[in-house]
């Protein structure tokens, strides 16, 4: 009798469903608790972008898909799996290296990778094996998508300028910026397309889930959700630049430009969901729940939950080691940078800064002004900073080349660029241009004494470096020049300028 077994199972050790369910709450509750600064960040991250508002639907989502399974889950004994503490570890350690790089991105998979591991590593294999799906879907709460606008915007830029020349449009491009006989157009992160891939993605996902029980088409129509609005969004952009072409710029542009290119999305979506009513197998049906069936937890869930939170809670307690071992100046306001009147035979000039100088965010220590040598001017940028808190740190995509002023400013070129025969004397190099203007833009980073122009050993150096509870210090260094035609004398303004100030960055470092 179901009354007899339960009873037999309390005997033996285990407790209640409801107990059980509680522990798992309580334990979630400590987890937010650990990373409660992170867990606001990430929710602001949802709230705010109009990429990412999906995520907020997914945690309910996952709820739902548990709900679905619940006869199944609810006949299955629930025994804690100790070796997922070992995911609860690394995501931990992920958080980790994301709060002392300051890497939002590895700080937001770190939690959402908690999610999951937690459950498994309190309810089980068992649980694991029967909600594989909804456990996986809570990966779409990472908002991961922003790493590839800046491929996304070159994919769409490169079909939208073929597809003009196949129909007879002559193009002149520049990067993804491109000239037509009617007018100037620009494929900015709001074409990237990055916004329909993820709506797109988590979409197909669900219906993929709720409408099919094959696996196997579950992953293609996935793979579709996937393919489709890339695709889509380079047709979005080639119709779109035509009929402004056709009507004069009449149509498509400003607030038509958005609306079109939703309802196309719109569209779009209607013929995927339509595709994937034909493939429709044989919809899964949830299990119904069998009058006395409960859930069991064994005694271990305790001990599970216990050793959950003590996982989650070291990269937490190893960052505040870190950032205790080290001086915390700028907190008290107690640093400033500037710049002095000459560098070499450079000399600053009023005003300091060029209308068109890097947008950076206002918790950095920086410093900005403008050098000459003759007929030569060059621009200069730099933030600095000594502490371990996070936001104290340079080493950000905020801080690699994003231009203010009055006009949108684009990147036409962008690489690697070597600027002298020692280490160390690379510089990260853009081509930048508002429409009339053009700007050369080079950029480095130091770590204590290390010179480099990737911005992710920058970050590794100061992850490494705070690991050991010591400071980490570093400078941002962004000097730019204009010019007309040709960018090789940019170039040379900026190699003689970059000589100048490598002495001034270094006695910063050696404060």
């Amino acid at each position: 009798m179901p009354g007899s077994s339960a009873h037999h199972r309390g005997r033996d050790g285990s407790v209640g469903a409801a107990a059980g369910y509680a522990i798992l709450a309580i334990t979630f509750a400590a987890i937010a608790g650990l990373y409660l600064p992170s867990a606001r960040d990430l929710y602001a991250t949802w709230a705010e972008s109009p990429t990412y508002n999906h995520c907020l639907l997914v945690i309910p989502v996952t709820v739902w898909f548990l709900w679905r399974l619940r006869g199944e889950l609810y006949l299955e004994p629930f025994r804690p799996w100790f070796p997922a503490l070992l995911l609860v570890a690394s995501a931990s350690l992920v958080w980790l290296g994301g709060a002392l790089a300051d890497i939002k991105s590895l700080r937001d998979l770190a939690l959402v990778l908690t999610v999951p591991a937690t459950l498994v590593a309190i309810l089980g294999r068992r649980f694991a094996g029967i909600a594989l799906f909804p456990l996986v879907f809570t990966l779409f709460a990472w908002p991961f998508g922003e790493i590839f606008v800046p491929t996304m915007m070159g994919w769409t830029a490169d079909f939208t300028v073929a597809a003009l020349r196949a129909t007879g449009v002559p193009v002149f491009r520049e990067g993804n910026n491109f000239v037509i006989p009617s007018g100037e157009w620009s494929v900015v992160e709001e074409c990237s397309g990055i916004r329909y891939l993820m709506a797109s993605l988590s979409a197909g996902a669900f219906y993929a889930y709720v409408n099919f029980r094959s696996n196997r088409r579950r992953l293609v129509f996935i793979a579709l959700s996937l393919i489709v609005p890339i695709i889509a969004n380079w047709l979005r952009a080639y119709f779109t630049v035509l009929l402004g072409h056709l009507s004069d710029n009449t149509l498509a542009v400003g607030f038509d430009h958005l609306v079109y290119g939703w309802v196309f999305f719109g569209v779009v979506m209607f013929g995927l969901f339509l595709i994937g009513a034909r493939m429709i197998d044989d919809p899964p049906r949830p299990r119904a729940l069998e009058p006395g069936a409960a859930a069991t937890f064994s005694r271990g869930v305790i001990a599970a939950a216990l050793l959950t939170v003590t996982f989650a809670a070291a990269g937490p307690a190893w960052h505040a080691w870190a950032v205790s071992r080290a001086a915390q100046p700028f907190a008290s306001g107690g640093e400033s940078l500037s710049l002095p009147e000459s560098m070499g035979s450079w000399q600053r000039v009023r005003p300091d800064e060029m209308d068109q100088g890097p947008v950076l965010p206002t918790s950095f220590v920086s410093a900005a002004a403008r050098y000459s040598e003759g007929n030569r001017l060059a621009g200069m940028h730099v933030a600095a900073g000594w502490g371990n808190e996070p936001r104290n740190t340079v080493f950000s995509y905020h801080t690699t080349g994003r231009m203010g002023g009055n006009r949108r400013w684009n990147v036409v070129e962008e690489r690697i660029a070597s600027v002298g025969d020692a280490p160390g004397t690379q510089v990260l190099e853009r081509i930048m241009t508002d429409g009339s203007r053009k700007l050369v833009l080079w950029q480095w980073f130091r770590v204590g004494e290390v010179d480099t122009a990737n911005l992710v050993r920058a970050k590794i150096a100061v992850a490494v470096t705070r690991l050991q509870g010591a400071e980490a210090p570093g400078v941002a260094v962004t000097l730019y020049a204009e010019y007309s035609d040709d960018a090789a004398s940019a170039r040379k303004s900026l190699a003689a300028f970059r000589g100048a100030v490598a002495p001034v960055v270094d006695s910063w470092i050696q404060r």
